[in-house]
């Protein structure tokens, strides 16, 4: 009987909750039949919510929670960083001290000097190089790696082997390469046969002995296609001369016509005959810039005597065009170039924004996803003003039509009703800008070229957002304006 009777009350209770539920939702479908506008509304806000989320948990997985394919332990492996005092001399360097890449020498007395647990693996990034298979030229992401790269990694070659120790050697040419199964697929078409194919970069022949597993093309941003052994990365010299080193050699004295001493005491003398800005060599962002001196190559045979990795210095051939001749002043380019360099059987042309979008990535990464995110926050913010001023309105429909029976015009009840609108937008806009100058100082770094606290940037940041913010209080207000005092003293 106790059983029965339970059952029986949650019966009801289930088909209650179920009846209430289904006319609930009933009542609300009518309800955003009837105001397809204030539908429209809640669809957007909703869509660009679930996409903004989705888009930067999609982001932050893949820079931060995703494990790279192929990759075992990978909470076992960090990345090294060490912080360096100030160096004025090094053409290259960190920007805040704080440096990431270690040179070879380095590395070899890291990995000396590391307990028997401890594994080191070093590398660089990828550059865009173009390599020569067969007759065809295939332009590829090729990255320097140690033998012990893969191997502290923990990753399995898919087909043939990854690099010996033998091949592990900066001193020696090694004729080994190592393939993305992406780059198998696109540019040899899956070829079985793969293993012991060779591959021409610069003057130098490379075997393929290996494909890394699927989905393993890195781990960073960076598309991985090719990987090399550290014996054939060019470390290539940088000179320059700047306004630091300048300041730095000759404080407050006028550098034309001082003398420098390049490559030994017993080299003559180097004139200065300029002094050129400073450039940024290794970042966008660069608070201490380097000393560079530039040697003018037809004046200083001593550069050719130098060779540095297996392709010598490499040189750079810079070329501006004007707009729609790009294609005939590059082939030109490209046709004087192997007549008149001998050796130089692959030769590339990029435009400088192929050669800055690494370094720009990053920035333009955060750039879109921080407009994003910003544009999606400003409607928001624009649709709660106008949902707070148009229920506030509503809520008031019955004073407005008093006030307008007694007299009061259109114009009036559109004021009253746009003033407090705009004292609570005005309100927003000085409560945001003050949280913007207080945080500036945490998001400093995260500009470039633009100060937190310029006039002009905060303006261009508030203007939409007023514009809109706007354009949500003068609808109610307008409705309220034109409504009939009639029909709404009628329905209360």
């Amino acid at each position: 009987m106790t059983v029965s009777f339970k059952s029986n009350i949650n019966g009801r209770a289930t088909s209650n909750w179920i009846e209430d539920a289904r006319q609930d939702i009933a009542y609300a479908w009518r309800g955003l039949r009837r105001s397809p506008g204030f539908t429209l509304g809640v669809v957007v806000v909703l869509a660009l919510g679930l996409g903004a989320n989705a888009a930067l948990f999609s982001l932050l997985d893949r820079v931060f929670l995703a494990t790279p394919t192929g990759v075992d332990a990978p909470q076992e492996i960090r990345r090294l960083y060490y912080v360096e005092p100030q160096a004025p001399f090094r053409a290259f360097g960190p920007a805040n001290g704080v440096n990431e890449p270690v040179d070879y020498p380095e590395y070899l007395a890291l990995r000396a000097s590391a307990p028997a647990n401890v594994e080191f693996a070093t590398y660089n990034r990828p550059d865009s190089i173009d390599t020569r298979i067969d007759d065809t030229v295939v332009p590829a992401m090729v990255s320097y790696a140690a033998q012990s790269y893969f191997t502290t990694l923990r990753v399995r070659p898919a087909r043939g082997r990854f690099f010996t120790s033998d091949e592990d050697r900066i001193e020696v040419v090694a004729p080994a390469a190592v393939i993305s199964d992406a780059f198998w697929h696109r540019a040899f078409a899956a070829d079985v046969g793969i293993l012991g194919k060779q591959v021409h970069i610069g003057d130098q022949t490379y075997s393929i002995v290996g494909i890394a597993p699927r989905g393993f093309d890195g781990i960073d941003l960076d598309r991985v296609d090719m990987w090399l052994p550290l014996g054939a990365l060019p470390p290539p010299p940088f000179w320059g001369v700047s306004r630091t080193m300048a300041g730095i050699i000759w404080p407050g004295e006028n550098p034309i016509g001082k003398c420098i001493l390049t490559f030994a005491r017993t080299a003559p003398c180097t004139s200065v005959v300029g002094v050129v800005e400073n450039v940024h060599t290794d970042a966008v962002i660069e608070p201490r810039p380097f000393m560079q001196l530039y040697l003018p190559i037809a004046q200083n045979r001593q550069l050719d005597s130098l060779r540095f990795g297996p392709r010598g210095i490499e040189r750079v051939l810079l070329v501006r065009t004007r707009p729609g001749t790009e294609a005939t002043v590059i082939k030109f380019a490209l046709r004087i170039s192997r007549e008149q360099l001998p050796g130089a059987n692959t030769l590339r042309a990029n435009d400088l924004t192929q050669v800055l979008g690494p370094k720009l990535r990053p920035w333009r990464l955060g750039a879109t996803l921080f407009g994003a995110l910003g544009v999606l926050a400003a409607v928001v913010a624009v649709v709660g003003v106008y949902s707070v001023i148009a229920y506030a309105t509503s809520q008031r429909a019955h004073e407005m039509s008093i006030r307008m029976a007694l007299g009061a015009r259109a114009q009036d009840i559109l004021a009253l009703v746009a003033g407090e609108g705009l004292r609570v937008l005005s309100l927003s806009i000085a409560i945001g800008v003050a949280a913007a100058l207080a945080m500036q100082r945490f998001v400093a770094s995260l500009l470039y070229g633009v100060s937190a606290r310029d006039p002009l940037f905060l303006a261009s940041a508030v203007a939409p957002f007023a514009l809109m913010g706007f354009a949500a209080i003068l609808t109610p207000a307008l409705r309220a304006a034109r409504s009939d005092p009639a029909s709404a003293l009628r329905a209360e």
